[in-house]
Order: structure tokens, then C-alpha cells, then sequence
């Protein structure tokens, strides 16, 4: 019996989290020939995360400011909290910057690296606050997941659009172990809460909302092996 034939709701639940927090083996290889593989695969997957970022901006400031009847408007509550999630994501990836620098820079070389091991005490007090700082912007990220909006039909795309860019940046940042170890260990034991797992499994549902981009005549239940293969943001996973 298979993985899905046993477990299809335990899948369906439990896809994010295992895709989110799942290191790939060529991160633990040893070699040159491994590292080169890892500093070409991190600035692909960084430069895919930074363009996702950027296009659902411009998606966020082109729909929110689209001619639409009053009642489809996007209230100001909701354009705010999509503006800012996206804003602390920027925030987020200006500190991983400071920090580590740009993809491929040997983690000896990272700021953090090199005030940790300074035999300055002031410096060594810097690093402390700086990777604390970055701890707390993760963090926030992370929370901004649950957030609640309640948009129309023509902008309800831009919920599951930030959710995305926020998934896949933690995907990223935990991929090339950049998530400090407490918080990363903090949101592994939030996602796995019976509360998250609640908001994965509504969340995954409300993308199909009818007379929205998502909507499709593969609406199936969560039961169902049919709602993975189809989902638009789960497919990709289907089958890992």
C-alpha cells in the first residue's frame, strides 16, 4: 500500500509542512564538486524567489488599483495587510542579505560568521542582536501566514499569491540552513499544531472559491487524491 493510498488526508494536511522542512542530500555533501553544485542551485533558487516576490508585487499594486464596482474593492484593511506582508518579506530578504550575503558566499565569509568569532566583545554583542533581529523577521514573516482578509471574487488570487511568496521563503531559508536552530524549531512545532493543520486544510479549500481565478470544476475533497494533483499550488509537491 502506498504512501497516498494510506494516508490521503494525512497528505493533503500535512504536504506543506513536509515539503517546507524537508533538506535536500546534496546540502550534506562534503566535496568541491558538491559545494559548486550547492552555490549554483542556491543562486537559482534565490534569484526564483526574489522574481516570485517582485511579480506578485506588481500583481498586488496592479489589481488592488484596478477600476472594480465598490463593492469588489479590496477594503483597507485587507490592502494593507497583503501590502504588508509583502513589505516584511522585503524587510526579511534586506537582512538575510546584511547578513549572509548573496547567494554563494561561504557561510565563513557571512557577517554573522565573522562577528561570532571576533575577539571583540562589543562585536561579538552586535552579531547576537543582528541574528536576533533576523530571528524576530522570520518570525513575523511566519505569522503573517494567518492573517485573515476577506476579498471578493476578482482579488481573492492575491491571499494565496503572498501566502506563496511567504512559503517560499522560508522553503529557501531553511534549504540552505539559514533559519536560526530555536525558531526554526519554534515553527516546526507551530506548523505541526492541530490549530495549523486546521488552517493548511481551510486554506488549500478556499483557493477554489467559486467566480475566482482558482475556481475549476476539480474541486474535490481533501479526501481525495484528485484535489492534490489539481491544486494549483500543491501539484508541484504531488507524487514528492
Amino acid at each position: 500500500m502506498t504512501f497516498f493510498e494510506s494516508f490521503k488526508l494525512l497528505v493533503a494536511l500535512l504536504l506543506v509542512t513536509r515539503n517546507l522542512f524537508c533538506s535536500p542530500a546534496f546540502i550534506k555533501g562534503g566535496t568541491s564538486n558538491a559545494s559548486l553544485e550547492k552555490a549554483i542551485a542556491q543562486k537559482s533558487d534565490y534569484d526564483s524567489l526574489i522574481q516570485s516576490i517582485s511579480s506578485t508585487a506588481n500583481c498586488l499594486h496592479e489589481d488592488l488599483n484596478m477600476d472594480l464596482p465598490p463593492i469588489f474593492q479590496a477594503s483597507q484593511i485587507d490592502a494593507d495587510t497583503l501590502r504588508s506582508a509583502m513589505s516584511k518579506l522585503n524587510e526579511l530578504n534586506e537582512r538575510l542579505l546584511f547578513i549572509y550575503g548573496h547567494p554563494g558566499v561561504p557561510p565563513e565569509k557571512s557577517l554573522v560568521e565573522k562577528l561570532s568569532t571576533s575577539a571583540n566583545k562589543d562585536n561579538v554583542k552586535f552579531g547576537k542582536a543582528v541574528v536576533k533581529g533576523f530571528a524576530e523577521a522570520i518570525e513575523d514573516v511566519f505569522q503573517r501566514l494567518r492573517s485573515s482578509t476577506n476579498l471578493s471574487p476578482p482579488l481573492h488570487h492575491l491571499r494565496p499569491a503572498v501566502i506563496n511568496c511567504i512559503l517560499r521563503m522560508l522553503r529557501y531559508l531553511h534549504k540552505y540552513e539559514l533559519i536560526p536552530v530555536e525558531t526554526e524549531k519554534k515553527i516546526q512545532r507551530e506548523l505541526n499544531s492541530p490549530a495549523s493543520l486546521q488552517w493548511i486544510a481551510k486554506e488549500m479549500q478556499d483557493v477554489f472559491m467559486e467566480n475566482t481565478r482558482y475556481d475549476n470544476s476539480r474541486h474535490y475533497l481533501l479526501t481525495e487524491l484528485e484535489f492534490l494533483q489539481n491544486h494549483p499550488q500543491l501539484s508541484q509537491f504531488y507524487g514528492a
